[in-house]
């Protein structure tokens, strides 16, 4: 396997210790390099709130809660930019109570990608996002169709070890189901809950992990029409 020399890694991840104001702010990564995230993943350290998650590909202003099964919400009080070396919060307590602390970690993608599947023929779900071939990272968004065995171009032109699905738009949908290329075949975890690894048959899952271009999806929970 041939693997990226990464000169700074800062340029594509970092961390950022913060604490509120119960107003509006602007959070600045300290990184050896500028970093504007794509995908940034918020969580209270001092207060007991949820965690939040936003991208560029679904627009800043929306969140996902990865410890339930909520669809997407449009908030402008969350996270309000994402600037050239850090972001913008609103004044929700849920990242800015006052004098409370909190965590945000901040990934970079940066590429745009789209696949038209009937084009291509890459997959049979047509699939937009913003990708990073440097780093191995891609935020992919695609519209189900509730078929067995269905597949999405992520982008990263080499097998993932990792993929992390949840519906935007419907929330009674199995959750964040997770597939990970260590688990046995069709067996995922999900974020939202306790439970073991576990094939979770008809709720619908992400399938193995064994192509270049595509994952593979099952109806339901991953696929939904």
């Amino acid at each position: 396997m041939a693997y990226t020399t990464i000169d700074d890694p800062s340029a594509y991840f970092q961390t950022k210790i913060y604490t509120g104001n119960g107003s509006t702010q602007d959070i600045t990564f300290d990184g050896n390099s500028n970093l504007q995230p794509d995908f940034l993943w918020l969580k209270g350290r001092s207060l007991a709130e949820g965690h939040t998650l936003q991208n560029s590909v679904s627009g800043v202003t929306k969140h996902l809660h990865s410890q339930n099964t909520d669809a997407e919400v449009t908030d402008t009080g969350i996270v309000t930019a994402f600037n050239s070396d850090g972001f913008s919060l609103g004044d929700e307590g849920d990242v800015n109570a006052n004098t409370s602390t909190f965590v945000g970690w901040g990934w970079k993608t940066g590429t745009a990608f789209s696949n038209d599947a009937s084009s291509t023929s890459v997959g049979s779900i047509d699939s937009v996002g913003s990708v990073n071939t440097d780093v191995g990272f891609s935020i992919i968004s695609y519209t189900g169709n509730n078929t067995d065995g269905a597949t999405v171009a992520h982008g990263l032109g080499v097998v993932p070890s990792m993929i992390i699905t949840k519906s935007r738009s419907a929330a009674s949908l199995t959750g964040w189901m997770t597939k990970h290329k260590d688990l046995a075949s069709n067996y995922n975890l999900i974020l939202n809950g306790t439970d073991a690894a576990w094939n979770p048959s008809s709720n619908g899952w992400v399938g193995d992990l064994n192509n270049t271009a595509t994952f593979s999806l099952e109806n339901g929970g991953t696929n939904g029409n």
